[in-house]
């Protein structure tokens, strides 16, 4: 019990946060889509998918040099989205392929930002070390040009005239990043902290407050499992309640089993 009230606060974030994962234009600050005019859009001859579809068809065949032929009901997937920036703002117009029925958002960009202060990128010789482990890799795993996917940061905090920056040197691409000491890494909005909580996890090399977040994440899923598993020890151990919480367990069993078949239809065929 005592466990389950140190822990509200992170249950209470995680609810809240899938919610916004569910619904990302809530409470994001952003201009609502508005919908445009069908005649807007009504000289335009549209998809139609018999018509595509056929064409594809005998595009195939033409090119394979054998019989090809189309089996089932095609459809078009997805929707076209058009994205122009001007005037500080972003137009995004989303068109649905089937209806030609479309949407328009604009979204504020933030200000410009001022001139940089340090280069884009350096030529040094760690590119020469990064690229000698790289070959290195190379002979150890048995394979040929593996790409760096990822690769640690060099930061340093330096002084120029009567400011201090914070300056990274991106080992993989030489890349630099500044900011001035005292500054946001990035523009805070409260929305995207909670869901930069609710998504981080694991246990950086460094120990620090975001090992610490990590165990609470382990132990808050793990106490997620423990009530989930005692709730059922606890109603088998009330004999009268057997019967209807049998059926409500098999009710749910069953539901959860038919809806992750749906989504892996869904998501892989």
């Amino acid at each position: 019990m005592y466990f389950g009230l140190v822990l509200v606060p992170f249950v209470l974030l995680y609810g809240l946060t899938a919610i916004f994962f569910n619904h990302p234009t809530w409470l994001d600050g952003r201009a609502d889509p508005v919908e445009n005019d069908p005649a807007v859009l009504e000289a335009h001859s549209g998809f139609p998918i018999d018509v595509l579809s056929e064409e594809i068809r005998a595009s195939l065949e033409t090119a394979m040099g054998e019989s090809v032929e189309v089996v089932g009901e095609p459809a078009i997937t997805g929707t076209f989205l058009f994205e122009s920036r001007q005037d500080g703002e972003r137009i995004r117009v989303r068109v649905d392929p089937d209806t030609l029925a479309s949407t328009t958002q604009v979204t504020a960009l933030p200000g410009e930002d001022e001139p940089r202060r340090f280069p884009e990128e350096l030529e040094t010789s760690i590119g020469d070390r990064v690229d000698s482990l790289k070959t290195e890799v190379e002979s150890l795993a048995g394979v040929e040009s593996p790409s760096i996917r990822v690769a640690p940061d060099i930061d340093l905090q330096v002084r120029v005239g009567d400011e201090e920056w914070h300056v990274g040197y991106d080992l993989r691409t030489g890349r630099l990043s500044e900011r001035r000491v005292g500054e946001l890494r990035r523009d805070f909005s409260l929305r995207s902290f909670l869901l930069r909580l609710h998504v981080s996890r694991g246990y950086p090399e460094d120990v620090g407050v975001r090992s610490f977040w990590g165990g609470i994440v382990d132990v808050t899923a793990f106490l997620m499992i423990f009530w989930a598993i005692s709730g059922v020890v606890m109603w088998w151990q009330m004999r009268p309640l057997r019967n209807a919480g049998m059926m409500a367990l098999g009710g749910g069993v069953l539901m959860a089993g038919l809806l992750a078949w749906g989504m892996y239809v869904a998501l892989y065929l």
